[in-house]
């Protein structure tokens, strides 16, 4: 970052990293992880950033295999599963409580954890019943995955591949919107 000019130094270079990346440089510790530009958040909300954006990833992979043929029933639910995550992922960051309450007010537990908000929930309350085209994607989608899950459907793949698409990228949107450009 620092150039050598005539009778002094330049600083060059600064603009393209964030307040928070420059400090964890000079900090010389040496448990830094191997990536010194990702934003960091705390280690809830960073767990809950990969697992949406891993499962994302694996959604993508299983769309695009052509030797897979439930890809679109398996897109589907991965999706589903990286948007909840992601939606998590903001409500923890900004310290909402999404977790379903017994009727004394305290977290309705499964299997011993606290019981999170499903996608439903987590929609009602991140675009507060506002009427959105990523919004009517998303119930759709939803929609989509309950038949998989629960009836039978046909093949879709081309029946739905727009669809498909613009989940990816509202995804995208959102985490980018949320999260910054690094992700």
């Amino acid at each position: 970052f620092l150039l050598a000019v005539d009778d002094g130094y330049q600083c060059r270079g600064l603009s393209n990293i964030t307040e928070d990346a420059f400090l964890r440089i000079q900090g010389q510790r040496t448990n830094l992880d191997g990536d010194i530009l990702r934003p960091r958040f705390s280690p809830t909300v960073d767990a809950l950033i990969d697992k949406a954006r891993e499962t994302a990833l694996l959604g993508v992979q299983v769309y695009n295999n052509p030797l897979i043929a439930f890809r679109t029933p398996g897109y589907v639910v991965q999706m589903i599963i990286a948007h909840t995550a992601l939606f998590h992922a903001i409500f923890e960051r900004s310290g909402v409580d999404y977790w379903y309450k017994n009727a004394d007010g305290t977290p309705k537990l499964i299997d011993g954890d606290k019981y999170a908000w499903d996608i439903n929930e987590c929609i009602k309350t991140y675009y507060s019943g506002r009427t959105l085209p990523e919004v009517e994607n998303l119930k759709f989608i939803i929609n989509i995955r309950n038949k998989i899950e629960h009836r039978f459907i046909p093949v879709l793949d081309l029946t739905f591949s727009g669809k498909c698409q613009a989940l990816l990228m509202n995804f995208e949107a959102l985490l980018i919107n949320e999260f910054g450009t690094y992700f």
